[in-house]
């Protein structure tokens, strides 16, 4: 509402700037027109009186053309103001660099923001190629127009780059680049994405720990979405099921396990979806008979895995066979 009421007040005060405008036009071309009436005006006058009429008149003239080019003046200084103060305003809430540029990739226009992300100054930017900020993005540097080929085709180009700073100094970008309606060139969107690039790095390395974390747990693990896709396993649950645990990941459950179906594990999955309780459950899970204790989470159900425990008395026995005193015959 406060968005539409702010679009309101723009458009009428482009309709009163508009009609102000006209109305200067008219005046201006009223008082062209007068400067001829008003010499037959003074030949009439002269005849019949001493009395300075035109001189009057062609003052009381002159002095508001004076007021309506102060006008015009104050409303352009306010216009002005209102854009600087515009562009400031976008300036903050906006850290990511823009740019215009020609079809030789000279930088025409850009925001302030180049200054807090390169450490360049407006004008030391205007006039230079792109190249001036980040390294060569072509996939081909000997197709000159390789982007704008692009852009012909699709209307916008996404891409990666690497930043040139003032200070010597690299960063990672994303370049989001649109054509320039009615003119030669483009539009750049230039946005530092250090931040994403960290937050994958250490993304990756807490998913190489929990894995790791998860490998070295001899019960079998999955977690389950709610499409029943594996999102994680370990290796002891791929080894029941016959494939890798990276290879099982994002994979349909009842796609590479159907047989689940046909045992009491598939159940409790689906009432653990359903009512959000824990449960435990035994049946076989492959070849073994497993205890199970399935958890409600966040993004699905987790389900760990144990051998039950009469499998593990007789691997026990059968490691360890009980030794008795023979009695001799």
């Amino acid at each position: 509402m406060l968005y539409n009421n702010m679009i309101r007040k723009s458009e009428k005060r482009s309709t009163f700037s508009l009609i102000l405008a006209i109305f200067l036009a008219v005046v201006f071309l009223f008082f062209s027109l007068s400067v001829s009436f008003l010499d037959k005006l003074y030949d009439f006058f002269k005849v019949y009186t001493t009395f300075p009429v035109v001189e009057i008149l062609i003052n009381f003239v002159f002095l508001l053309l004076l007021v309506f080019l102060w006008l015009t003046f104050h409303l352009w200084q306010v216009a002005s103001l209102k854009l600087h103060e515009l562009e400031n305003i976008l300036d903050n809430i906006n850290p990511d660099v823009l740019l215009i540029v020609d079809e030789d990739r000279n930088v025409r226009m850009c925001n302030n923001s180049v200054q807090r992300m390169f450490g360049f100054k407006t004008d030391e930017i205007i006039g230079k190629k792109t190249d001036y900020l980040y390294f060569d993005r072509r996939t081909n540097p000997e197709q000159k127009h390789e982007i704008y080929y692009v852009l012909e085709r699709e209307g916008f180009h996404i891409g990666l780059a690497t930043g040139r700073k003032k200070d010597g100094g690299t960063i990672p970008l994303e370049i989001i680049t649109g054509n320039l309606g009615g003119r030669e060139g483009a539009v750049l969107l230039l946005r530092d994405i250090s931040m994403r690039k960290r937050s994958e790095m250490v993304l990756k390395e807490s998913e190489a720990r929990h894995s790791i974390l998860l490998n070295s747990i001899k019960s079998p693990i999955v977690a389950l979405g709610d499409d029943m896709s594996i999102l994680y396993c370990n290796e002891s649950f791929g080894k029941i099921i016959g494939m890798p645990a990276d290879q099982l990941e994002w994979k349909n459950l009842m796609s590479v396990y159907p047989s689940i179906r046909r045992t009491q594990f598939f159940d409790a999955f689906m009432k653990v979806f359903q009512n959000g309780k824990t449960i435990e459950v035994s049946d076989k899970l492959g070849d073994w008979p497993m205890d199970a204790r399935i958890y409600p989470t966040p993004w699905g159900i987790l389900s760990v895995f144990d051998k039950a425990l009469g499998t593990l008395e007789n691997e026990v026995n059968r490691e360890n066979p009980p030794t008795g005193n023979r009695e001799d015959g």
